[in-house]
């Protein structure tokens, strides 16, 4: 088997100048490639005040016992700080960094051409204020990208992360950190793939910006955190498995979050964001931080505030508040 033709044996690239050439290249159209992964030491304890120091997305998952991204809650997005099993590792990854400094990003968009792994890399620093689609598939063909982590993706113009839906492009085991910071009234910042899984998704947006959030075909079992106070929400349609915190205020119109929800946990703080009619299993929703009538539905398990929802005794019956509710986590 030539490499390239499957995961097994992909191309290895360890610089943005190869990557950008293989996927310039259309003899590698569909073709698999994957980031080399160096590493050092692990230093640390393992606890918030002494983390363990990874270099790897192997390390980190190895030292916290989580086999996802999504498993590993993000506690402080500036120093890369995550948590799993109250285990805490701090993400170094000035070995696999593609740091663009704050500068704009090529105005022409890069056409992805191969399935990719990045295996834990950060492309961080990247500036956008044209109008299009920075990173895209480069026709209608089923892609993957996993392993990546975009840190601080900042935009002041129309951008569509991926692509409208990125034609199918999935985004797998990734940290996604998109900042819209827009001064005029046209900034517009969606996270757009046709399917999300396994991930951890940062998405903030402030001042007189149009629009933000995830336009995606279906997202699963991915932490979502927000931090919106945009004119309007533009959501996503399935979300399946997924915990959603932090602040989402659209300040026009109010706005339903996805079309068809399941087991989700709702803790995001919002007067105006509503829930679909569409909900297809249970939804669980801290009524501190939402209006209780936007969340009406069958499967909708109201808790009174934070405490109930995370409690891990539930009334004194050695299961969490969840997993008497129906939600088949926390035992």
């Amino acid at each position: 088997m030539a490499a390239g033709d499957s995961w097994a044996e992909p191309i290895v690239v360890d610089n943005w100048d190869d990557f950008v050439a293989y996927n310039a290249d259309s003899a590698y159209n569909n073709k698999y490639m994957k980031f080399a992964n160096p590493s050092r030491e692990i230093t640390g304890s393992g606890i918030q005040t002494d983390p363990f120091i990874v270099s790897t997305y192997d390390e980190l998952f190895a030292k916290t016992g989580a086999s996802h991204a999504y498993q590993c809650e993000l506690v402080n997005a500036e120093t890369q700080l995550y948590m799993y099993n109250d285990i805490f590792c701090q993400y170094d990854s000035s070995l696999t960094t593609i740091d663009f400094n704050n500068t704009e990003f090529p105005s022409t968009a890069l056409s992805i051409r191969l399935n990719i792994d990045f295996n834990g890399w950060t492309l961080a620093n990247i500036e956008r204020s044209v109008e299009s689609y920075p990173i895209a598939s480069f026709d209608a063909t089923s892609l993957m990208i996993k392993g990546l982590i975009l840190k601080n993706f900042v935009a002041s113009g129309v951008n569509n992360i991926f692509g409208n839906y990125a034609y199918y492009t999935t985004i797998d085991d990734s940290v996604i950190n998109v900042i819209l910071n827009s001064t005029n009234n046209n900034g517009t910042l969606t996270l757009s793939a046709f399917n999300v899984k396994n991930s951890s998704v940062s998405i903030m947006a402030k001042g007189n910006s149009v629009e933000s959030g995830m336009s995606s075909n279906k997202v699963e079992q991915t932490n979502i955190y927000y931090d919106v106070d945009v004119k309007y929400y533009h959501t996503s349609y399935d979300f399946n498995c997924c915990y959603a915190y932090g602040k989402l205020e659209p300040t026009v119109s109010s706005a339903a979050w996805g079309d068809d929800i399941t087991d989700c946990i709702i803790n995001f703080e919002s007067s105006r964001i509503t829930a679909s009619s569409y909900q297809r299993g249970k939804v669980a929703v801290n009524d501190d931080k939402i209006v209780a009538s936007n969340w009406q539905h069958a499967n909708i398990i109201h808790a009174a505030n934070e405490a109930q929802l995370f409690d891990k005794d539930d009334e004194g019956s050695g299961h969490s508040w969840l997993y008497n509710n129906g939600f088949l986590i926390g035992g």
